[in-house]
C-alpha cells in the first residue's frame, strides 16, 4: 500500500501531493490550487535521499 505524501503549498498553504522518489529524480509538483511548481534544489538532493532511506530502513523493520 502506498501513502500519499503531501507539503504545503508555500503560497496558498494547500497541501500539494507528490512522490518522494519521483522528487529525488528532480519531478516538479504543482499546487493544484495556484498552480505554483515545488521541486528539490540540488543542494538538498542528498539530505532527502539519506531521510529517505532511514524511512524505508524504519518501515522495512516492522
Amino acid at each position: 500500500m502506498k501513502v500519499e505524501q503531501q507539503i504545503p503549498c508555500p503560497v496558498c498553504v494547500t497541501m500539494i501531493p507528490f512522490d518522494a522518489s519521483q522528487l529525488l529524480l528532480g519531478v516538479n509538483f504543482e499546487c493544484p490550487n495556484c498552480h505554483v511548481s515545488i521541486g528539490l534544489a540540488a543542494d538538498s538532493k542528498p539530505i532527502v535521499e539519506k531521510a529517505v532511506k532511514k524511512l524505508d530502513d524504519i518501515k522495512n523493520t516492522k
